[in-house]
């Protein structure tokens, strides 16, 4: 899991600083790797910014509301295959 920009981010000094600019500047990606083979499964973007996993495999992602509060997110991910099984 890691951070990137959005998809035509341009660098501006409005784009720094404020944990609630990361919402507007980041995606989050996903990637799961087989330890086995070293071989990439799957990689994913995602619109929102992940910031840390729990001990029990959730992701905790967070979202500044308009009145400038923080609310946190948890999500459970999980790798299905095409018939949507685990």
């Amino acid at each position: 899991m890691g951070t990137v920009a959005k998809r035509g981010w341009i660098p501006t000094p409005e784009n720094f600083g404020r944990i609630d600019t990361d919402e507007r500047n980041l995606d989050t990606m996903l990637e799961v790797i087989d330890p086995a083979s070293g071989r990439l499964l799957v990689s994913e973007r995602q619109s929102w910014v992940a910031s840390s996993f729990t001990d029990d495999g959730l992701i905790v992602s967070y979202h500044v509301t308009e009145q400038g509060f923080m609310e946190l997110r948890l999500l459970r991910a999980r790798l299905t295959t095409s018939s949507g099984r685990p």
